[in-house]
């Protein structure tokens, strides 16, 4: 099954492009005044929604059984066992500011697998995709995480949810203490682009929480076929749930046992 899956990746990755190429030309001309607001700092806009347009047209065509589970509800709700999970626009907030680090990604979920992943980075112009089970890549280049073991050693990314959902204490402290046990930690804004760095070993592990599946989908398995590990904060699977997530590299181990110390679930 995964082989017939890794051959849809050649009629994937042109639907994805076409919805970045609406992106971005988009972005050249794009009116604030059309935004519409989820909560004050969570903007979606005619740009999302016709970018999803495009990818659920086109993926509908090559695999005509999936159903879809997407940030816009453009195709309604799925009662499906087989999902397509799609963001057609990661990065809503730094697309508005011409910040430099968006994405379109999605995912094909089965019950509680993903079975592959694709997410396009707009400001790289480059595709990266992985099938369960056939390694993670870009183009021909086969990714690998971050050898790296000693957390004193690591560049993290953490991200910031629109919501800290009364966790702000928690958050704030295990950022401040892994800030001290670590070369740095980063923010994008945009979490398919933070696990794509992960995937790719440019940084060594990834947190965040009170996401939503689409999000990270993609990322998740890009990080475990590069030979990462992916987990909630107690390393257990609830980022399925979007509830929490860590993805690290080597470092993993010592990552989480610095992680579960500190977060008061």
């Amino acid at each position: 099954m995964y082989q017939d899956l890794t051959r849809l990746i050649a009629e994937i990755i042109p639907i994805v492009r076409r919805a970045a190429e609406f992106i971005r030309a988009e972005a050249l001309s794009f009116n604030p005044e059309k935004l519409r607001f989820k909560t004050f700092n969570n903007f979606a806009s005619y740009v999302d929604q016709t970018s999803e347009e495009i990818l659920v047209e086109g993926l509908s065509v090559i695999l005509p059984g999936a159903g879809f589970v997407t940030e816009e509800n453009t195709a309604g709700m799925s009662d499906s066992s087989l999902n397509w999970i799609i963001d057609p626009l990661d990065g809503t907030t730094n697309f508005l500011h011409g910040y430099p680090a968006t994405a379109v990604t999605l995912a094909l979920k089965e019950d509680q697998e993903i079975l592959l992943g694709v997410t396009y980075l707009l400001h790289e112009d480059a595709v990266y995709h992985a099938v369960k089970g056939n390694g993670a890549w870009c183009g021909d280049k086969k990714l690998h995480v971050s050898d790296t073991t000693e957390l004193e050693k690591t560049l993290i990314i953490s991200g910031f949810p629109y919501s800290l959902a009364g966790k702000d204490e928690d958050y704030f402290r295990l950022i401040r203490q892994l800030l001290s046990h670590c070369h740095g930690i980063r923010s994008s804004g945009a979490s398919a682009v933070d696990l794509v760095h992960v995937a790719a070993g440019r940084a060594d592990a990834y947190f965040e929480f009170n996401l939503y599946l689409w999000d990270i989908a993609a990322g998740i398995l890009l990080v475990e076929e590069a030979g990462g590990t992916v987990s909630d904060f107690n390393g257990g699977n609830r980022h399925l749930e979007a509830y929490e997530i860590l993805a690290a590299g080597k470092v993993y181990p010592s990552l989480l046992g610095e992680v579960k110390a500190l977060w008061n679930r």
